[in-house]
């Protein structure tokens, strides 16, 4: 029986990196890196012709998403581990076929993997996501066998999108 462990301690870092995923991940982070290029291409295409109001007013719709956003997810990300310490507790969860079990120490919680919906993976962490906002963050340094959470996943989750890296 195919069974593997996870432990993990959520910090800024792994937050900040669902949620920068989460958004560039999204047509909304597409778009705004888009609008981003667009401003900044047409301040060095048309400086000549622009007012020095229109130069500021490009430039900052600029920095917006490709500087100011990434600077805001990690202060909102820094602000979620403030304000409910239950994220920055560690949690072992422990995957096998058939299910998963997610414990905190104290308490342990069985779970199905018909409850994802969909299994997503950057160069640090895996995202299961159980509904459209909901999502475990696991943090790919907490696992202890890749190979087999990977072949787990795939055999397991019966979810339209799967993507272990």
């Amino acid at each position: 029986m195919k069974e593997t462990k996870v432990k993990t301690l959520l910090n800024v870092k792994d937050l900040y990196q669902y949620r920068m995923h989460h958004l560039y991940g999204s047509y909304k982070g597409f778009f705004g890196v888009l609008i981003s290029v667009m401003a900044l291409f047409t301040v060095a295409i048309r400086y000549q012709h622009l007012t020095s109001t229109w130069i500021v007013l490009l430039i900052v719709a600029g920095l917006f998403f490709t500087v100011f956003e990434p600077i805001l997810l990690w202060f909102e990300a820094k602000d979620m581990l403030t304000r409910d310490p239950a994220l920055g507790q560690e949690l072992t969860f422990h995957f096998y076929e058939g299910g998963y079990s997610i414990s905190d120490g104290k308490e342990m919680a069985r779970h199905d993997y018909s409850e994802i919906i969909k299994v997503d993976s950057d160069k640090h962490n895996v995202y299961l996501y159980l509904g459209k906002k909901d999502a475990r963050i696991i943090p790919k340094r907490g696992i202890e066998d890749k190979e087999t959470f990977r072949e787990l996943m795939l055999k397991e989750v019966h979810a339209d999108f799967i993507k272990v890296r």
